[in-house]
C-alpha cells in the first residue's frame, strides 16, 4: 500500500471512531429482544438541534450523546422494506425461537436469520441488533453488502487491500489488517459504508 494511501485510511480510521463508531455503538443500544419489531425495522438516532428535532449525522467531528431524543423508526436502510414483510419477518424471529438458541459465533446467527430474512443488508442489520443484544458480533469475518462491499472495492482498486478475486457476502477480517489494524470486524464493515466516497479521493 502506498504510504499516501496509508496516511489517508489513518486520518479516516480516526475520524470514524469520533462519528461513526459512537453512532453505531450509541444506536446498539436502543435494542432489545423485548423488541422484536424494533429489532426487524432499526431507528435513526435522533437530537435536539437548535430547538428542532433532526437525524443524527455520523460523519461529523464529535458525536452529540447528551442530545439523543428518542429513536426514529424505520432505520433508513429498512425503509423500502414494506411494513408487512417486517413484520412477518419479526413474527418467524419469535416463531422459531432465534432469540433462546445457542451460537457459537455470529455465522451462525447471521446463517440462521438467512432461513428467514431476505436481502444480504437486510439479514446483517437484523443478525448485527439481535447479536449486540444477545452478546454476540462479527469477529472472524466482515460482512460486504451494499455500500460497504463498494467501499471494500474502491479500496481493491486501491491496491489498499487484497480482497478474492470473486468476493463474497463475508470475507475474513483480515483482509483489512493493513487497512483497518486493530479494528472490529463491525466497525470495519461500517466504516466502509460510511466513508466509501472518501475512498475514491484517495
Amino acid at each position: 500500500m502506498e504510504e499516501n494511501i496509508r496516511v489517508a485510511l489513518e486520518e479516516i480510521r480516526e475520524r470514524y471512531k469520533k462519528g461513526g463508531q459512537i453512532y453505531q455503538e450509541q444506536e446498539l443500544k436502543t435494542y432489545s429482544v423485548n423488541d422484536v419489531k424494533g429489532l426487524v425495522c432499526g431507528h435513526t438516532l435522533m437530537r435536539k438541534c437548535c430547538g428542532k428535532i433532526c437525524a443524527v449525522k455520523c460523519c461529523g467531528d464529535e458525536f452529540p450523546i447528551d442530545d439523543l431524543v428518542k429513536p426514529k423508526c424505520p432505520n433508513p436502510h429498512q425503509w423500502r422494506i414494506k411494513k408487512s414483510i417486517r413484520e412477518k419477518v419479526a413474527k418467524q424471529l419469535v416463531e422459531k425461537k432465534i432469540f433462546k438458541k445457542h451460537y457459537n459465533n455470529f455465522e451462525e446467527l447471521y446463517d440462521e436469520i438467512k432461513q428467514i430474512a431476505s436481502g444480504q443488508l437486510f439479514r446483517y442489520d437484523i443478525a448485527k441488533r439481535i447479536g449486540h443484544c444477545i452478546g454476540i458480533a462479527p469477529k472472524d469475518y466482515v460482512y460486504l453488502q451494499c455500500g460497504a462491499k463498494d467501499g471494500a472495492k474502491v479500496l481493491r482498486d486501491k491496491k489498499a487491500i487484497l480482497l478474492p478475486s470473486r468476493i463474497s457476502f463475508r470475507v475474513k477480517k483480515s483482509v483489512f489488517d493493513d487497512a483497518f489494524p486493530n479494528m472490529e470486524s463491525i466497525d470495519i464493515e461500517n466504516l466502509l459504508c460510511i466513508h466509501k466516497k472518501e475512498f475514491e479521493k484517495l
